[in-house]
């Protein structure tokens, strides 16, 4: 139910602070930019913390028109001194904040295991009101320096004694908090990163087929990564190897950039496929580069849920994926996609030679679930989940 103008009113003497480690293109980023920019609550002060150097640095004001501050030190990579420095850095930063509007009370927000564990010890260390935490997958059990594994574990669980409320981008992430104790007895919510139907209903794909010299013959896989372990694009360019093996006429579209793309790209050169694969870097044309495509390949390790499913689903094109986290919440295996085991290149072959040899796709097949996932969805059920703790 959407909050009534009587409700929301009281939220004048409350600043909403999102923290979140890098404004990178990615679900959790638009998540956060959506709460920010589309609650109906009436906050004071909308504020954005972030680290640096994300692709979507310079662009923040077009999608959030409240303060925005980086924090240098707020990194992805672990490093204990840096860690330690990003810690006061956002003290400080709440701080000043806190002096500057002492009758104001905060509301602070954090995103995925990073910002999550740096954003709520600041927030405790300034005293906010409150703290929401939202999970955007775990990625402590399966990273790849097992020997930190523990150690992200008991911070998630140390975090989770002040944290007020918590919201899960899937039913999948919720069992497995619930399993290893990390939500202590706050509210949990699920709540999945929505978009914007309108977005991905009949964009137009026949300008952008020709600028990426597609034929009519071609099938066409798109991948949506931002080429770090977690998207695991060392086993999509294996795939695409043995797609391309098997038929010649397959092409792919790989946005995203990062620290593995240059081998990923050398890979497909050194097997002789380079010239069926479009690296595109960071685009803003997602709906257009999803019409062009006949399906969606996902290959991560770890993962909440993304929002390229229900984009893909609503651009009319089914998903293979790696069967983890919250995939099967929206994947119907045969209905609109399929799950694959991790790692597995051959089942991954096979599913994704199956969907593209279909030509028509009916798209209430794929869309019979897709109400959850969208963007309207989302932010009311997240000004529902601070009205709650507002109010206690």
């Amino acid at each position: 139910m959407k909050p009534q103008a009587k409700e929301i009113a009281p939220q004048v003497s409350w600043a909403l602070i999102h923290i979140i480690t890098k404004m990178e293109i990615g679900g959790a980023q638009f998540a956060t930019l959506d709460t920010l920019s589309k609650s109906a609550l009436t906050f004071k002060d909308r504020v954005l913390i972030t680290g640096p150097g994300g692709e979507l640095d310079t662009k923040i004001q077009t999608f959030h028109q409240g303060h925005t501050f980086f924090a240098s030190w707020l990194r992805k990579e672990i490093h204990p001194l840096f860690d330690l420095l990003a810690i006061f850095q956002i003290v400080g930063i709440l701080s000043q904040y806190k002096r500057k509007n002492p009758k104001i009370k905060i509301l602070v927000h954090t995103h995925c295991s990073k910002a999550g564990i740096i954003g709520r010890l600041a927030a405790l260390l300034t005293r906010a009101e409150l703290i929401v935490h939202t999970v955007h997958g775990y990625g402590y059990h399966r990273h790849p320096q097992r020997h930190l594994r523990p150690l992200f574990k008991l911070a998630e669980r140390f975090c989770a004694q002040f944290t007020n409320a918590f919201s899960v981008d899937a039913k999948a992430n919720e069992r497995q908090g619930l399993n290893d104790r990390l939500f202590s007895e706050a509210p949990v919510k699920v709540i999945y990163c929505g978009v914007n139907a309108d977005d991905f209903d009949n964009a137009p794909a026949s300008r952008t087929r020709e600028e990426l010299n597609l034929t009519p013959e071609n099938r066409v896989v798109i991948h949506i990564t931002n080429f770090k372990l977690q998207k695991n694009p060392k086993l999509f360019i294996e795939i695409a190897r043995k797609l391309c093996e098997l038929n010649a006429e397959t092409r792919f579209i790989v946005t995203g950039e990062g620290g593995l793309r240059s081998e990923c790209e050398a890979y497909a050169k050194t097997h002789g496929f380079y010239e069926h694969v479009r690296f595109v870097g960071w685009r803003n044309d997602i709906p257009q580069l999803m019409r062009a495509s006949n399906v969606l390949l996902n290959t991560s390790s770890w993962e909440g849920l993304p929002q390229a499913f229900p984009q893909a689903l609503l651009s009319g094109i089914p998903i293979v994926a790696t069967h983890i986290d919250g995939a099967s919440e929206i994947i119907v295996e045969q209905v609109n996609g399929s799950l694959c085991p991790p790692d597995s290149v051959n089942i991954f072959v096979k599913e994704t030679l199956n969907w593209l040899s279909k030509e028509k796709i009916e798209p209430k097949q794929l869309t019979a679930n897709i109400e959850p996932f969208l963007n309207t969805y989302t932010t009311q059920q997240i000004d529902e989940l601070y009205l709650e703790i507002m109010r206690e």
